[in-house]
């Protein structure tokens, strides 16, 4: 990109880690999948350099206090009189193979390679969530059962990110590179229900000045595959969230307990498997000298979806008992839009013509310890013969006490301060015994008690927004 008005060249050579599953669903139709994910030539998962850039637009439109004219000088635009090419490049999102290494073009030593982690990578469903939204009754609604295939967490991948402008100016290429550690920089989709979460591992820099002895630098570095691979490390700043609500409950379990459902049970003590197991998925993780390993066991995990959705639900009485409004006289399909009026700013919304996106941030929860676990019997008696009703006999493998760390973000935007006294609410039913999460609720499974519970953020927003509604969150409590 050696253009005479843009003589000063910044380039970045990123390299990200997943934190939670990251899933870029590609367009290949597929009789098995509802979705794929999106491949380069050697069967690697790669993220296409568009996905980064427009992740990386939407950072720079909430942290720009220019208005948009910063926006569109480093993004560009095109209108119907005018237009402005990017001065933003980004490549593709490469992935590190089994040997940390970035595969680039036709390799064949990597497309034959049956290294544990190339193998992973390389499946056609390295990961696959089932995805389902529940009715009133618990059954799954019409349209809303589905599958996402997705990478494991740990994953890594590497791109290039380059910047040209017509003058020399450090201080907002490092704003540039704050962007990529935003809490909004998530890749891929279901970025608020778990998916997307990044972390980065490292970047190097590189300067360079066309007007100066900047050719000859450029023209050394030509030979590598990124202008910045063997550049300077920088040292990644810390991104300022002030604009967003945080909260964490250390939750800990008071029984058995099991969200979500696997297909492989967790090692123990049975004479058969059993038929319900809690959900796992295996890791890639890191040693000290940046080799990939899968991990031996798989990880119980926790979806945030299945968080978020009992959260909602808990969150919709709270609110609506706190404005005394009931669906007394309400249809079905009345009452249903409604409901998503009233929370499609914390917790989104896809049932109308435009779909709007919450302001709820949760991610994908790992235990890197497993609990005990314990196998149930469960039976169905037939009343008229005493005998076990065919299809009502199964077991389940549960996990008996343990914990995790529920942590998450609001971004303050359009939501009601109502809801979000509601949120709270739920919240503390939850730390206090009150919610269950997952499976056999009905039966005293799923419920927690926090022993760390840190809402003082939501608090003080709630409070210093409407007293009202503190006044009133007080009577309530």
């Amino acid at each position: 990109m050696l253009l005479v008005k843009t003589p000063y060249f910044y380039s970045a050579f990123i390299t990200l880690e997943c934190a939670t599953p990251l899933s870029v669903k590609a367009d290949e139709a597929d009789l098995t999948l509802d979705s794929r994910i999106v491949r380069d030539v050697n069967g690697y998962p790669i993220i296409p350099g568009t996905s980064i850039a427009g992740v990386l637009r939407s950072v720079a439109r909430q942290c720009n206090t220019k208005g948009e004219t910063l926006e569109k000088q480093l993004f560009g635009f095109s209108g119907e009189n005018d237009d402005l090419p990017s001065q933003i490049q980004v490549s593709f999102g490469f992935v590190h193979n089994g040997q940390n290494k970035i595969a680039l073009g036709l390799d064949l030593d990597s497309i034959n390679s049956q290294a544990e982690v190339d193998v992973c990578l390389k499946d056609l469903m390295p990961i696959i969530r089932d995805q389902v939204s529940l009715n009133e009754f618990g059954a799954a609604q019409k349209g809303s059962k589905m599958d996402r295939t997705a990478v494991p967490k740990g994953t890594r991948f590497s791109f290039e990110l380059n910047w040209a402008t017509d003058q020399q100016n450090d201080e907002q290429w490092h704003t540039i590179l704050a962007w990529v550690s935003h809490p909004e920089f998530r890749l891929g989709g279901l970025t608020h229900r778990g998916f997307g979460k990044v972390k980065v591992i490292s970047i190097k820099t590189q300067a360079y000045n066309f007007k100066a002895d900047g050719l000859a630098k450029w023209q050394q570095n030509r030979a590598f595959d990124f202008n910045a691979q063997n550049g300077q490390v920088h040292q990644q700043e810390v991104t300022a969230t002030e604009d967003y609500i945080d909260f964490k409950l250390d939750l800990q379990a008071e029984d058995f307990w099991r969200i979500g459902q696997g297909d492989k049970a967790l090692p123990g003590q049975y004479d058969k498997e059993p038929d319900i197991k809690p959900y796992t998925e295996k890791v890639i993780l890191w040693d000290l000298g940046n080799n990939p390993k899968l991990t031996e066991k798989p990880q119980v995990v926790i979806p945030a979806s299945g968080i978020k959705g009992a959260l909602r639900h808990r969150t919709l009485f709270h609110y609506r008992r706190l404005m005394k409004d009931f669906s007394d006289g309400l249809t079905k399909e009345q009452d249903a839009q409604q409901q998503n009026a009233d929370l499609a700013a914390l917790f989104g919304d896809i049932s109308g013509e435009q779909s709007q996106i919450g302001s709820l941030i949760l991610d994908d929860i790992y235990l890197t310890e497993t609990p005990p676990t314990k196998v149930m019997m469960h039976n169905k008696i037939d009343r008229f013969t005493g005998g076990t009703i065919d299809g009502a006999l199964f077991s389940e493998q549960l996990l008996y006490g343990g914990g995790f760390v529920l942590a998450g973000k609001i971004k303050k935007s359009e939501q009601s301060q109502e809801v979000l006294q509601a949120f709270k609410l739920a919240l503390l039913d939850l730390a206090e015994g009150r919610l269950a999460l997952g499976g056999g609720s009905t039966k005293g499974h799923g419920y927690f008690e926090a022993v760390n519970a840190q809402l003082d953020d939501l608090s003080s927003y709630i409070q210093n927004a409407s007293p009202q509604i503190a006044k009133s969150e007080a009577q309530s409590a």
